[in-house]
């Protein structure tokens, strides 16, 4: 399989720069007007979409822990799918409740599918029999073209565009919508069996999630803590959970330095964990030529 042809999709995504621009409120958007620095906004705009889709994902994934935990929810297979059909389903579901002029929800999935892809072909798990064989985690091509299989099968013609990117084979996409409709189904009935919405039911106490920043290590951090800190995107994500799950005890969202680019839930601590190394690491690959060339190239199709 030819993954993502030239990885030409991302321009597509491009209303997710409405994303960036309402969260990263713009220092990036204030230089002048030469083609120089039209360019480099656009390579910026283009990062801050990419670091934006994937953490969002990430969090939503880790909080599928904490559900599956919390409520011992029965699952057949590996929690790691289980979590990524939860943060998956959440974000296409989520559309149906918004108006036409917002951002799709639904992009931040094709903006994890790039980051999937992009960590396949560095090579790193390919060399490594422990992550390629023995992982909990599916490796990283698998996640992504299962991502695209929800993301098609919940609406063909909306994501047509996405199973033509990737070469997906006509005999995928033949169940890609009884893959979707499945995995609909279970992330409902998990919602509805557990799931609690404070806003409809004012009277419910809302679960404590607090989020607390540890110290940067080095400017790196220190620039991209700020820019979460400002926009509130982790605040934002609390929020969300808070208005759809009353779960049994509270839970802190610790964003810090750890010693490798990661994200986890700590059941013992009660500690959602995302790391700042984990920021660096999607910035490093959201800025690489690569991301530039699925921009234009998709700019093309669309023509």
């Amino acid at each position: 399989m030819t993954v993502f042809n030239g990885l030409n999709i991302w321009p597509r995504l491009s209303a997710t720069a409405i994303i960036a621009n309402l969260l990263f409120s713009a220092p990036i958007l204030i230089y002048a007007q030469d083609s120089e620095r039209e360019t480099d906004q656009a390579t910026q705009l283009a990062t801050i979409d990419f670091v934006v889709g994937n953490a969002v994902f990430i969090l939503l994934h880790e909080f599928g822990h904490v559900v599956i935990r919390d409520f011992d929810i029965p699952i057949l297979g590996l929690e790691e799918n289980a979590a990524d059909t939860l943060a998956a389903i959440g974000l296409i579901l989520a559309d149906e409740n918004q108006s036409e002029r917002q951002p799709r929800l639904s992009e931040y999935l094709a903006m994890a599918v790039l980051g999937n892809l992009l960590i396949w072909q560095t090579g790193i798990e390919k060399s490594s029999n422990e992550i390629l064989f023995w992982a909990q985690h599916e490796v990283s091509v698998r996640r992504a073209t299962r991502l695209v299989c929800l993301l098609y099968g919940s609406d063909t013609r909306e994501f047509g565009w996405l199973a033509e990117a990737v070469e997906m084979p006509e005999s995928r996409r033949d169940v890609c919508e009884d893959e979707f409709t499945i995995a609909r189904n279970a992330a409902e009935k998990v919602l509805a069996t557990f799931g609690k919405s404070v806003e409809d039911n004012p009277e419910l106490e809302r679960t404590e999630i607090e989020v607390k920043y540890g110290r940067p290590r080095n400017p790196t951090q220190a620039r991209l803590l700020e820019v979460i800190q400002e926009t509130q995107l982790m605040e934002t994500v609390a929020k969300r959970i808070r208005n759809r799950w009353v779960l049994p005890d509270s839970v802190t969202l610790r964003v810090r330095s750890c010693p490798s680019a990661n994200a986890y839930w700590d059941e013992d601590y009660r500690e959602l964990i995302f790391c700042l190394e984990l920021l660096e690491a999607l910035e490093k690959i959201g800025s690489g030529p690569e991301v530039q060339r699925l921009k234009a190239n998709f700019a093309k199709a669309r023509d």
